[in-house]
């Protein structure tokens, strides 16, 4: 005997054509509340990572934000150097935070939903939503799950009414 695991296949569309199915379980008795945890969750992820091993590449001085092209070009090979070490670690700051995030998302629905929903753009990288405002992509990829997963939910409820009302209630 064959039986179903509850998942669900959601289809992912990418604007360039690619479409990623992700399996779900909407069934799932503690979804619901893995979402609505999620702030939670990554609050205490966030908490448990140790920044202390980047102070010293990112004690070197250079202000990142104040520079341009000129500005490097004219640039000694010390500070060159020092820039370099101060955007790696900056690099490496945002994989460590994004696999904190990917992690949490893949737990929340207990299926691998991260390197299908961020094989394009990284979670915390900024986009454009439909209506052209910017926001954090991961709170995209979960806003569009949300409403896939409510489309789902609906559709059982109407095909659950139009089973049970063929059936009338005992009085």
């Amino acid at each position: 005997m064959k039986l179903s695991t509850g998942k669900i296949a959601f289809p992912l569309q990418f604007d360039n054509g690619d479409v990623e199915n992700i399996f779900i379980n909407p069934h799932d008795a503690g979804l619901q509340e893995r979402i609505n945890n999620f702030e939670k969750s990554m609050t205490e992820r966030l908490q448990k990572i140790t920044l202390d091993k980047y102070k010293d590449s990112l004690g070197d001085g250079i202000d990142i934000g104040s520079l341009d092209f000129t500005k490097i070009m004219d640039m000694p090979q010390e500070e060159l150097d020092k820039l370099t070490r101060q955007t790696n670690t900056i690099a490496e700051i945002d994989k460590e935070l994004e696999k904190e995030f990917c992690e949490e998302i893949d737990n929340i629905f207990k299926s691998d939903v991260s390197s299908k929903a961020f094989k394009y753009v990284p979670p915390l990288a900024m986009v454009p939503d439909e209506n052209g405002e910017c926001e954090l992509y991961i709170l995209l990829v979960l806003k569009a799950l949300a409403v896939e997963i409510q489309k789902y939910g609906n559709k059982m409820s109407n095909a659950t009414n139009k089973y049970t009302l063929k059936y009338p209630k005992n009085k």
